[in-house]
């Protein structure tokens, strides 16, 4: 627009402000800005002239203005009239389009389908009313879609091709059509493993690990100090050895081979480590050696301050130097099952939660020992206590275990390692991830907790740990006897 003109419009719209009452024709523009006059004739053409009351007029160009709006209705729709009274297509045309000028909707409508009556092929009223020649024929737009092979999908035409894909499978994706594997990687999935992922989650678990293993690292530099070996030593006296592992410390007075003991027994619980982590779907920095003390005999064990004695072993979680002090057992694989059991209340305290008693921590401890060498079903009198309650003659509720209602030492340890295993391996491991949490944070003495987190009521619950147990006995090797007692 010339700057003159752009002038003379700022007066003129100045000068709009000031008609007041008197009624005003209206001249929208095509740059949004709008003009009233009271003094407003147009051309033939459509161009626009602006009469001002002090003299003068500005000229505004019919491709500068978007539609003129007239204050007086009747005139307008007799200018309509008359210029439809020839009753010739090309009379109601100009009607039309003088109308749709005058933004007069509905009567330039009406004129373009009275031109199309008046002449089938009229083309100006037909691409006025959004008519498309197809075939020599003139269609409506829906019309016009279906006969091109188009198909209505969301409020949208689109081409049939198109519209088998989406059954298939297929997205638009910035405008584009694209295949599903294509779709996943245009928004940032890459195929791992036969599964697709974020890339970005991808890499951030790439740093998190990476930050983890410089934490780890620098964690194990330090985590076996010297001086701790030294006062250890002090402590017990002569005839006890240390044997020091990745992340466990062996104190013992065994008499058996150190090579064959001391090693082997570390060694094992340094793999368990991983075994505790995956249960609890945590990994932890390990920043002090937890120690072991294992004593040669039962009678030296039951004398050791914090001992209970008769028993296998005992987690110390107050004391510094011995966190699980077992006693040496040849018949049971050199302690090693009591190592797990003590070592699993010992992560569950230190790496998990401070509450994890009764069913709960003592389940779960023996569960450890149940890990490995020994399938689960075959582990000498835990499964005998499990069978019976469960399936000679029945009745073990597992409600009445978390609630406390059942709570003799054989249901603690035996039916509650069942109950951990079941969650955590049973069912193809469907409520693994929801029980992991479950561990993590859940609250172990209410059975409604425990439902709401595996997802189904504790009747149903219940019907499948029956039928578990009753697999796994099926699975069971007869000929492993538990030892005699001596």
């Amino acid at each position: 627009m010339p700057s003159s003109l752009r002038r003379a419009l700022g007066v003129l719209i100045a000068a709009a402000l000031l008609v007041g009452g008197a009624a005003a024709d209206i001249v929208h523009l095509k740059t949004g800005k709008a003009m009233e006059s009271s003094k407003l004739s147009e051309d033939p053409n459509g161009d626009v002239t602006i009469r001002m009351d002090g003299g003068g007029s500005v000229l505004i160009k019919r491709d500068q203005v978007e539609w003129v709006e007239l204050s007086d209705k009747n005139a307008a729709k007799e200018e309509i009239l008359k210029r439809r009274k020839p009753g010739t297509a090309a009379a109601f045309c100009d009607a039309a389009a003088w109308a749709a000028y005058h933004g007069m909707k509905a009567e330039a409508r009406s004129s373009w389908l009275a031109a199309v009556e008046k002449d089938a092929s009229c083309k100006p009223a037909h691409e006025a009313l959004g008519h498309r020649l197809f075939e020599g024929k003139w269609l409506e737009a829906d019309e016009f879609q279906k006969a091109t092979g188009h198909v209505l999908r969301g409020g949208k035409w689109i081409p049939k091709e198109e519209n088998e894909k989406l059954d298939q499978g297929w997205e638009y994706v910035d405008g584009k059509l694209l295949a599903p594997d294509d779709v996943k990687r245009a928004k940032g999935f890459v195929l791992r493993d036969g599964k697709w992922v974020l890339q970005k989650d991808l890499d951030e678990a790439a740093a998190k690990k990476a930050a983890f293993e410089r934490e780890e690292k620098e964690a194990e530099s330090k985590r076996h100090d010297p001086k701790d070996d030294a006062a250890i030593q002090t402590k017990y006296g002569s005839g006890w050895r240390l044997y020091i592992g990745k992340r466990y410390r062996l104190v013992t007075n065994v008499a058996a081979t150190p090579e064959e003991f001391d090693k082997k027994l570390v060694t094992m619980m340094d793999g368990f480590w991983d075994t505790y982590c995956e249960t609890f779907d945590v990994h932890p920095i390990q920043k002090t050696l937890h120690n072991i003390v294992v004593y040669n005999t039962h009678e030296e064990f039951d004398e050791a301050p914090g001992s209970v004695k008769g028993a296998y072993g005992v987690y110390q979680h107050g004391e510094t130097f011995r966190p699980a002090v077992l006693w040496y057992m040849e018949k049971l694989r050199g302690s090693s099952f009591t190592s797990r059991h003590e070592c699993g209340h010992q992560f569950v305290a230190h790496y998990l939660r401070q509450d994890g008693e009764g069913w709960f921590g003592e389940g779960i401890a023996t569960t450890f020992e149940c890990t490995g060498d020994v399938p689960f079903q075959d582990h000498l009198y835990r499964w005998e206590v499990i069978r019976g309650a469960v399936i000679d003659p029945g009745g073990f509720k597992l409600t009445d275990m978390i609630t406390g209602k059942q709570a003799d030492k054989g249901t603690i340890y035996c039916l509650g390692a069942a109950t951990h295993k079941f969650f955590l391996e049973g069912a193809d491991r469907a409520y693994r991830k929801a029980y992991q949490d479950y561990l993590k944070k859940g609250d172990t003495k209410s059975p409604e907790a425990l439902a709401k987190a595996m997802g189904k009521s504790m009747d149903e619950l219940q019907k499948e740990f029956e039928a578990w147990v009753k697999d796994m006995d099926s699975k069971r090797n007869p000929l492993i006897k538990r030892p005699d007692k001596k």
